[in-house]
Parts: structure tokens; C-alpha cells; sequence
């Protein structure tokens, strides 16, 4: 009996449902057409996806080194709403970011 109740309040009294914490808020507004010759190693600024964090103050396009990562499918209605976490990958002069993970909104 004494076993029961022990499993019974270690079971209730386990956190449920907590909720993951995002760094920041983003939005995909499209896909980057423009063309332009990327140098090796240094994050490319034409092509990938029109990308943009919406909670903070630098309000620019930045280029991801993975944009492959959401996976967008073709026909996918823009403006899509992310939360993201992420690492700084900026070199060669220009600001770079690359998702380490996501979340729809």
C-alpha cells in the first residue's frame, strides 16, 4: 500500500506540459530570387528564404546557413511565423545565423 501511494504522488506531482523557451520571433516573408556569386565560406546573402526576426530591433533580412531546415513546401503561403533559437555564424563582414531549432507558430 505504502508503495502505491509513492508511485501515486510521484506520479502526480511530475511537471507536465512544460512549455520549450525560443530566443527570438521570426518571420519567412518569401523566397530570396535575387542571384549573385557566393564566396566560399562566407554566408551567402542571395537566394534561401527572406528571413527576419519580428521581437527585436534589427529589423534586416538575415541570411541563414541553413535554410533547408523548415522545409517549406511549394506553394507555401507566405508570411510564415517561427520561433527560433539560434547560434551567430557572421564572418566575412556580413551577419549570418544559423537555427539549431524551431517551432511554427
Amino acid at each position: 500500500m505504502i508503495k502505491l501511494l509513492v508511485l501515486a504522488t510521484l506520479f502526480l506531482s511530475c511537471k507536465k506540459g512544460v512549455e520549450k523557451v525560443y530566443m527570438n520571433a521570426a518571420v519567412i516573408d518569401g523566397i530570396n530570387l535575387k542571384e549573385c556569386p557566393c564566396l566560399l565560406d562566407c554566408p551567402c546573402t542571395c537566394g534561401g528564404l527572406n528571413f527576419r526576426f519580428t521581437d527585436t530591433t534589427y529589423a534586416d533580412y538575415i541570411p541563414l546557413d541553413n535554410p533547408q531546415l523548415f522545409s517549406l513546401k511549394p506553394g507555401a503561403v507566405f508570411p510564415v511565423h517561427v520561433l527560433v533559437n539560434w547560434k551567430n555564424t557572421s564572418r566575412c563582414g556580413t551577419t549570418a545565423i544559423k537555427i539549431s531549432d524551431f517551432k511554427f507558430q
